[in-house]
């Protein structure tokens, strides 16, 4: 099945703390996806 989304080696920062390094993946299509982390990955940062 063709991809929806493509993600190829994301970093992100808050500040000087890094919160992501390097990550990549492929969502296809009619697939179900999510992203866990822990309980205060929700939580606004600031």
């Amino acid at each position: 099945m063709p991809s929806i989304l493509q993600l190829q080696n994301l970093q992100k920062y808050f500040a000087t703390q890094k919160a992501v390094d390097d990550i990549s993946f492929n969502i296809e299509q009619g697939s179900i996806f999510g992203l866990l982390g822990t309980p205060s990955a929700s939580l606004p940062i600031g």
